[in-house]
């Protein structure tokens, strides 16, 4: 179970720090990052990865059937932080780095929000007192150390905001994937998401923990929308290319979890259908951007002229 996950994580850890030795201290942080995303993210995911279920664990209640769902979705979200993190730290260089770690202090400062918001059980909060301390830490290491690797030398970048062009489809296609997510995003915060989008039974405010599970989906989802930017601003085409493969890849994830009986089970048919149409866009807006030297954009001479440029 947990202490599997746990023992893999810490073997992990031990055989990455063999390659770690060329790595600068901002890639070296998003190393540690990237493995306890992955180690949360598990846990969040619970009983799907034959763990405890995150409502018991995190909030001290079984999950209702909604609930089940956000926690499923906010561990999908951690993974896919942990993924970006480790792909930034070995495959892109020092500006990337210090982008992402941007990136996570930001995502960092919407959990301290959270934990402060939710509180411990100790005190009449929403989290089991054990996680509010061990995630609140945690928390709070990732948040001043990323502020610490902010002193580093971050350069000035060009707007990637703009009308996606057919002469470059690998900012196209991440653009197209970061306008999507981003409206998400916004339904998350601004809207009633699960009241839209789920059949609860009595109404979504009374399956209890759910709006509380829901608050840490948004902040896994938040980062892993503006590491879409991060990316953009810094990484060389060939790095953009294959972040845009790995993230159709977890695009791929999203969709196995509409298709899951729990997710079925709760969702509103039309609301499902339009889901599941968008994260087809943004997976076919991943496949254009990752493949994009074989498509009309970003030719080959463009990759090779970005790496002799490196050197």
């Amino acid at each position: 179970g947990q202490r599997a996950v746990a023992h893999t994580t810490k073997r992990i850890s031990s055989e990455t720090t063999m390659v770690l030795d060329n790595k600068s201290f901002a890639q070296k942080t998003l190393v540690v990052y990237g493995l306890c995303y992955v180690f949360y993210g598990a846990s969040f995911m619970g009983k799907t990865l034959g763990l405890e279920d995150a409502g018991s664990k995190f909030q001290g209640q079984e999950s209702g059937p909604v609930g089940w769902s956000a926690a499923q979705w906010a561990g999908i979200g951690a993974i896919v932080c942990g993924l970006d993190c480790l792909f930034v730290a070995f495959k892109t260089g020092e500006q990337t780095a210090l982008r992402t770690i941007l990136v996570n202090v930001f995502g960092s400062l919407m959990r301290v929000g959270v934990f402060t918001s939710q509180g411990s059980k100790a005190w009449g909060g929403e989290l089991v007192n054990n996680e509010f301390l061990q995630g609140g830490a945690i928390t709070t290491v990732f948040l001043m150390v990323g502020i610490y690797n902010l002193n580093g030398n971050m350069k000035a970048v060009k707007n990637v905001i703009k009308v996606p062009s057919m002469s470059d489809l690998t900012h196209a296609g991440l653009l197209v994937q970061f306008t999507l997510f981003f409206f998400y995003i916004m339904q998350f915060i601004w809207t009633d998401f699960p009241g839209a989008n789920y059949n609860c039974k009595g109404g979504c405010r009374a399956e209890k923990g759910l709006y509380g599970m829901m608050a840490w989906t948004v902040t896994m989802w938040t980062q892993v929308t503006l590491q879409i930017l991060a990316i953009m601003q810094t990484a060389s085409a060939a790095e953009k290319m294959d972040f845009a493969k790995m993230r159709a890849l977890t695009v791929l994830v999203q969709l196995w979890q509409m298709h899951t009986p729990g997710e079925k089970a709760v969702g509103i048919p039309a609301k499902e259908t339009e889901n599941k149409a968008a994260m087809a866009v943004a997976f076919l807006s991943c496949v254009v951007a990752g493949f994009s030297d074989k498509l009309k954009g970003n030719a080959k001479p463009a990759k090779s002229a970005t790496r002799a440029k490196r050197k």
